[in-house]
């Protein structure tokens, strides 16, 4: 249900200074899967969610794979020209 209700946030992308803080909190989520799709959702949002780069960034060392690599990809679609110390192996 709770990565559903993150899909859900995507559709109000009008709103990205609303909705990026509260995809942004789902990121420290204890379910791998709501924290997959968070990342995933910032991450179409592009460079509106600029304010979520360190939230993202700290997924670095998630225990999920699937997590990581969402928020590999998500920061190389917000900001292209940013390293990412996210490790996907």
């Amino acid at each position: 249900v709770r990565d559903a209700a993150a899909f859900s946030l995507e559709e109000i992308h009008q709103a990205p200074a609303v909705v990026g803080p509260a995809l942004s909190g789902r990121l420290s989520d204890t379910n791998a899967a709501v924290r997959r799709v968070a990342a995933e959702v910032l991450g179409r949002f592009g460079q509106d969610a600029k304010p979520a780069i360190t939230a993202l960034r700290r997924e670095s060392s998630d225990p999920d794979l699937s997590v990581r690599a969402a928020a590999a990809a998500a920061l190389k679609r917000i900001d292209p020209a940013l390293r990412s110390p996210v490790a996907v192996d």
